[in-house]
């Protein structure tokens, strides 16, 4: 399974770029300092850009 991981998902161009791939991997991962509501292959991993919390594992 392709797994995409989108820095900065949830803004401008994170949002574009997850609606122009949502089909074309089998997990899109959105990091990002707000969480979203899990919808078909794409969750959020809740992220500071400072710390290490897990996602890079």
């Amino acid at each position: 399974m392709k797994k995409l991981i989108i820095s900065g998902g949830s803004g401008f161009l994170g949002s574009l770029l997850t609606d122009y791939f949502w089909n074309s991997f089998g997990e899109i991962v959105l990091l990002s300092r707000k969480q979203k509501p899990q919808h078909n292959n794409v969750r959020t991993v809740l992220w500071d850009a400072k710390t290490f919390s897990g996602w890079e594992r």
